[in-house]
């Protein structure tokens, strides 16, 4: 949000600057606000006279329509029009053979491989000839992921010579390890003659079989031939020794081809062959089982999917020995990411567990979702929690549930993994019984980064018999991990904390940008579990005298080594805390929870839950003090005294003096004093002495009006101009639509309508209405909570001596 702050800033100062727009796009795009950030990519683009600025802005707005959903012409007309802008960007060809691939779940054009090979060839001829320059920003493009564009869709068309062609050129790219593999197995499969059939059938068949046989482009004379076959009920047969799923299998595991019209037959003939796992509907004959995916995700017909031998599913779901032991997962707001991690999973499961810690909302749909069998696991349960038991808690219960267990596997549940990172685990933790934890990718702190990230880890039971379960004073969540990593830094083992084959967090490989995914779900849930980060963390450091994002080598020694610095306490000590556990309670606003308004015990429970949550120290909202200086008329002289940097050159509007600040003795106590807080000392941001605190500010009857909230907690402002229009104070407003009153309204993507067609959505007063408004009195004093949404109520005169004149103060409070 600070982002957006200063390049709205800069927008304010010149909203007709190309480059302003855009960085204000990229902006809101980054915070996921896409309407607000598609209206100022298309102001960019119209504005700018850069041919491939105009182009990403047209890309990028396209991008923001893609997440929308359901506006794929709209989509479809931006990637023509930046094309336009500029023919010479590979870029929007990459884009647009994208569109007529893969993108869009709605999109009626998806598939439509011929135009998405013209497209990828188009953009490669530009590459090779007559590009430019990059994009600014990254949009997921690269020079492979376009080769490999055009290769896909030759593929689909029927180019399977030139498909080859161009895997080959990729070979010579700087690829990784496994991108290289990836391609090598590509030529390997399509250089498969399309019939090569009788490798896979013993030499024995292939004698009795040989006399009808004319060319290995022909099987079916070689398939009539059998005796066997005509004397079968191939259907019966079929539905005896096959599972048929709606699903199809990864390239990589193809051993040969057969006829679409021959796949009855075959599956009847290649039963016996070891070799042979598995057919799908377009006659592509597995060796293995290596990843399903759901029908719905690809461009396939409804009736195709894949006959696996029943056989192959027993060994599937019922050979313990080489089937992780158990994983486990918590779900609390919603069973959409539990789903995808479902058809992600590639690898056998001996126990798969959830811990629903929203019972009253989710349990009839997870109770759906465990009734349906799932290929690679074997056994896969839901436990409803009586109440939410936070995420310590729930993975101590993934752990107790399986006493016996070597290990456990615990996973977030917006987590879904790659093609063979469940493989790669497996073999990891079977090859390296010696390390305590195992897992995906390393810490994002770089002094803390020789451990792991606790979005999936494999924990051992020795781990947790010498240190403990997790701590759950860390309710509802944040810190349990790095409170375990502080166990371990005192008392070190062997960790792997990264595998080769990635995983997703959310939609994307980057938790900032796609995780957190719990807390999303609803704004109480954010502000709710925002305020208990903050007390988990104060309750970190008294146990661990540390900071996670400070501990540098410097500071290291100054950890604790037992938990409060007692030396008494083991290394797993914990003191449950009732009344520090109750002031971060989540199950009263559990997104979707108390859908029952007319149960009355429901609602007792919920007025009793809430009855705590009461201050008993209620902090000021607006705080109004008439006459505050004792003589006011020498401070305006000083002010009028002063020099005034202009709009533009400061941050804010109007005319502002940040080098003349001036506070008087006493001020800092009496502030305090009103608040019932401490105002932190120091020249830092939201500090006492920091630069805007004190300083003086006016602006003129054209200055235009903000309606913004301030980074700081507190502001304060003392009206310097005599005689000043009554209506000329300030004014505090909410939000018409949701009615809030705070800056978190920013964070909603359609906190402005677009179709109100504003160039400027700050200085637009169409989504508010006045809640509170203060008069403009000569020396009076108003402090205020910054954080609500606040606005000049209006602006007069034309010089500094007629106008307004204020002195303001911002900064922050600690307890």
């Amino acid at each position: 949000m600070e982002q957006i702050k200063t390049n709205l800033l800069k927008y304010i100062s010149e909203p007709n600057n190309p480059l302003y727009n855009f960085d204000l796009a990229y902006s809101y795009e980054l915070e996921k606000q896409v309407v607000a950030a598609y209206s100022f990519y298309l102001r960019c683009a119209e504005f700018t006279h850069d041919n491939i600025l105009a182009c990403e802005s047209l890309i990028r707005a396209s991008l923001c329509i893609n997440k929308q959903q359901e506006r794929d012409s709209k989509e479809l007309h931006l990637i023509k029009q930046a094309i336009c802008a500029s023919p010479n960007s590979p870029e929007p060809y990459y884009i647009a053979s994208l569109y007529f691939s893969s993108r869009g779940i709605n999109n009626t054009l998806r598939g439509n491989w011929l135009d998405s090979y013209m497209y990828a060839s188009l953009g490669i001829n530009v590459l090779e000839t007559t590009q430019e320059r990059n994009f600014m920003h990254n949009i997921d493009y690269n020079k492979s992921n376009l080769y490999y564009q055009k290769a896909n869709s030759a593929i689909k068309i029927g180019k399977i010579g030139e498909a080859i062609e161009i895997y080959k050129k990729m070979l010579l790219f700087p690829n990784s390890t496994n991108i290289e593999r990836y391609i090598q197995n590509n030529i390997d499969v399509l250089t498969i003659p399309l019939n090569n059939i009788l490798n896979s059938i013993s030499c024995k068949k292939y004698k009795a079989f040989h006399k009808n046989y004319e060319s290995q482009e022909n099987l079916v004379p070689v398939i009539k031939a059998s005796v066997n076959v005509n004397k079968v009920d191939l259907v019966k047969f079929i539905e005896s020794n096959y599972d048929f799923f709606p699903c199809h299998d990864q390239i990589g595991n193809d051993i040969s081809k057969i006829e679409k019209a021959d796949i009855n037959i075959m599956l009847y003939m290649l039963y016996n062959d070891s070799n042979v796992v598995a057919i799908n509907t377009l006659g592509y004959v597995k060796s293995r089982i290596n990843k399903l995916e759901q029908i719905d995700n690809w461009c396939y017909n409804n009736g195709d999917g894949i006959y696996i031998k029943k056989l192959a599913i027993n060994l599937v779901t019922g050979v313990a020995k080489k089937a992780l032991a158990v994983v486990g997962v918590l779900v609390c707001t919603t069973t959409k990411w539990i789903k995808k991690q479902l058809e992600s999973i590639d690898y056998p499961i001996e126990n798969y567990i959830i811990i629903n810690n929203n019972a009253a909302c989710l349990a009839r749909d997870l109770d759906i979702i465990v009734s349906k069998k799932h290929p690679f696991i074997k056994n896969m349960k839901v436990y409803h929690m009586p109440y939410n038991l936070g995420c310590a808690d729930g993975w101590n219960t993934i752990i107790k549930s399986f006493l016996f267990s070597p290990y456990w596997v615990i996973l977030n549940d917006d987590v879904s993994f790659m093609p063979g990172f469940l493989e790669e685990l497996y073999e990891c933790s079977e090859n390296n019984k010696d390390a305590g934890l195992i897992h995906g990718k390393p810490c994002f702190l770089p002094e803390l980064s020789h451990f792991g990230s606790f979005d999936v880890f494999l924990i051992r039971d020795w781990t947790v018999k010498e240190y403990g379960l997790f701590d759950v004073n860390y309710y509802p969540a944040y810190f349990e991990d790095f409170d375990y990593m502080m166990r371990l830094l005192n008392k070190p083992i062997k960790i792997i904390n990264k595998l080769e084959h990635g995983y997703l967090h959310g939609d994307t490989c980057n938790y900032n940008i796609t995780g957190s995914n719990t807390q999303k779900a609803s704004d109480d849930l954010y502000i709710r579990m925002t305020n208990s980060k903050y007390k988990n963390l104060y309750y970190y450091v008294k146990k661990w005298n540390n900071y996670p994002e400070n501990i540098t080598s410097e500071n290291r020694s100054s950890i604790y080594k037992y938990p409060f610095n007692n030396p008494n306490n083991s290394i797993f000590f914990s003191d449950f805390d009732f009344d520090f556990r109750k002031s971060k309670y989540l199950d009263n606003i559990l997104y979707g929870l108390n859908k029952n308004e007319n149960n009355k015990n429901n609602e007792n429970n919920k007025m009793l839950t809430l009855s705590y949550n009461i201050s008993t120290k209620l902090q000021p909202n607006i705080i109004v003090i008439d006459n505050f200086y004792e003589n006011p008329d020498s401070l305006r002289e000083y002010a009028l005294g002063l020099e005034y940097k202009p709009p533009g050159n400061h941050g804010a509007v109007g005319y502002r003096c940040e080098s003349g600040r001036k506070i008087l003795d006493g001020t800092k106590e009496l502030f305090e004093k009103l608040l019932h807080k401490t105002i932190p000392h120091g020249n830092n941001h939201g500090e006492w002495n920091y630069s805007t605190n004190g300083c003086f500010q006016w602006c003129d009857g054209s200055t235009r009006i903000v309606y913004h909230c301030d980074s700081q907690k507190y502001a304060g402002i003392v009206y310097l101009t005599p005689d000043a229009p009554i209506n000329c104070g300030t004014s505090f407003l909410r939000h018409k639509k949701y009615k809030l009153r705070t800056g978190e309204i920013f964070s909603k993507h359609d906190w402005y309508d677009s179709l109100l067609n504003h160039n400027e959505q700050h200085i637009d007063k169409t989504p508010w209405e006045i809640v509170d408004s203060v008069g403009n009195i000569y020396n009076r004093l108003v402090i205020f909570d910054a954080q609500y949404i606040h606005a000049v109520t209006e602006y007069f005169g034309e010089t500094i001596k007629n106008s307004r004149l204020f002195q303001l103060f911002f900064f922050n409070l600690v307890d």
